[in-house]
């Protein structure tokens, strides 16, 4: 998959595709998740990952609701990864822990 995300003809194609999938998941904007916003932003868990300098597995557990304590560094950057307002974010936050339980 990284190589296919290092290529530009298929990272446009995969980010169009997980751009379609979060317009089908989006439906319900007050269940919406981290892994909603990184879909709609078209991107990866490893390039979300790689744009916050953690782990992939690191940001999984985030994006999986298994770390429930955010640092507000980590929080900002997300907040400018997916292009969204800390208001915004912060519901994902609170769903994507909901729907972990």
């Amino acid at each position: 998959m990284r190589a296919r995300e290092n290529n530009p003809k298929h990272a446009a194609a995969l980010a169009r595709a997980r751009q379609r999938l979060a317009a089908q998941l989006d439906g319900d904007k007050e269940n919406i998740t981290i892994a909603t916003l990184r879909l709609r932003a078209g991107l990866s868990q490893a390039k979300v990952a790689e744009l916050l300098g953690n782990s992939q597995s690191s940001y999984s557990l985030i994006e999986s609701g298994k770390r429930t304590e955010i640092f507000h560094s980590t929080y900002e950057k997300l907040v400018d990864i997916f292009k969204v307002s800390r208001d915004e974010l912060s519901t994902a936050i609170a769903n994507t822990k909901e729907n972990s339980l």
